[in-house]
């Protein structure tokens, strides 16, 4: 086991480690303590900041936090570069770029009134007019994103960069209820736990992807009820209940429909409403088998560095969050293209 110095500590030994007699103190800054009449510039505290915020990012994390963390720094460190390049070529700096390339990233009435009626469920009886001006920031920031997003994606592009990063691919049983063959290439290993708003909101992605690949793509439900959300546990328990009578999905649909936590009567009339036999689902319940399904699940997970909802493993590989569905089709398109390895069962 790793453990951490205290800052204390750390700095004791960091005039001797980082900051040799022979480098002249004004590289090394200004002076920001005394610790027993060895001076600590602020080069000593930069550097002992840097080892142990990488540190935190990295030590005790599994394989695929490692490859998240490395992934996204190496995109920033390649954007990075690519746009000190475009930078130099066009005798700008980086901030002209960006606001040359989100010049047009503007937004109409049309699409302010549009977004409002898409969503006025949860805007909580506010008028358009008192939501415009909100609307029209939120909606500006996402082009801009976009259009930026875009600008170095075209850079990318132009470079011919490629990424040698390679994604870790984790062991995990598809066993829970599915959609999609049992013979399809690609399996989506889900963990979700259902009072977890995210795991409502990723539902019509994953009804995307099977509509999108309604052969080459199985979906697998596992639990992960989180300890915030009592209730989590309980409907989980229901659902393997149900899915023993062939009602999984039904029940499933159900209680992401009614987006509540639902007491123990709620979950038994949504049982009813799914045409599941009420007393086979109690005498399920009672007998404690779905409590060790969501237990297998939930222990499963962890070992795989769950640690939220929901979390995807698409033939092993790691996703976390609600991802957009793009995330989700380059992953699979990348399987179906034979790049990776089968997946896991």
């Amino acid at each position: 086991m790793t453990h951490r110095r205290p800052l204390a500590l750390a700095l004791l030994v960091l005039p001797l480690a980082c900051a040799p007699n022979t480098v002249d103190p004004e590289e090394r800054g200004a002076v920001v303590a005394q610790l027993r009449g060895e001076a600590i510039h602020q080069a000593d505290l930069d550097e002992w900041l840097r080892s142990d915020l990488f540190e935190q990012a990295t030590v005790g994390k599994d394989a695929a936090s490692l490859y998240e963390f490395r992934n996204e720094g190496l995109e920033r460190m390649i954007a990075s570069q690519l746009l000190e390049e475009e930078s130099e070529r066009q005798g700008v700096d980086v901030s002209e770029l960006h606001t040359q390339a989100v010049a047009d990233a503007s937004v109409d009435d049309a699409e302010i009134a549009a977004f409002y009626e898409e969503n006025r469920e949860r805007l909580v009886e506010s008028s358009l007019e008192e939501l415009t001006p909100r609307i029209h920031e939120y909606l500006e920031q996402q082009k801009q994103a976009e259009a930026w997003s875009g600008f170095v994606e075209g850079l990318h592009e132009q470079t011919g960069v490629e990424i040698l990063l390679v994604m870790p691919r984790l062991a995990v049983a598809s066993e829970g209820p599915s959609l999609g063959p049992a013979t399809a290439p690609v399996t989506i290993v889900e963990f979700s736990d259902f009072n977890c708003p995210f795991c409502q909101r990723v539902g019509p992605t994953l009804k995307e992807l099977r509509a999108r690949y309604p052969e080459q793509v199985r979906i697998v439900f596992r639990h992960f009820p989180l300890e915030m959300h009592p209730r989590a546990r309980p409907i989980a328990e229901a659902s393997v209940c149900a899915d023993e009578q062939g009602a999984f999905w039904a029940f499933h649909d159900g209680v992401f429909e009614t987006a509540s936590p639902l007491a123990d009567p709620e979950i038994r009339a949504l049982a009813g409403e799914a045409s599941i036999d009420l007393a086979a689902f109690d005498a399920c319940l009672a007998s404690g088998r779905a409590a060790e399904v969501v237990e297998r699940d939930v222990t499963e997970g962890a070992a795989a560095g769950v640690t939220g909802t929901p979390a995807f493993f698409v033939n092993g590989v790691r996703l976390s969050g609600a991802q957009p569905v793009e995330a989700f089709v380059r992953l699979i398109d990348d399987e179906l293209a034979g790049s990776s390895a089968p997946p896991s069962s």
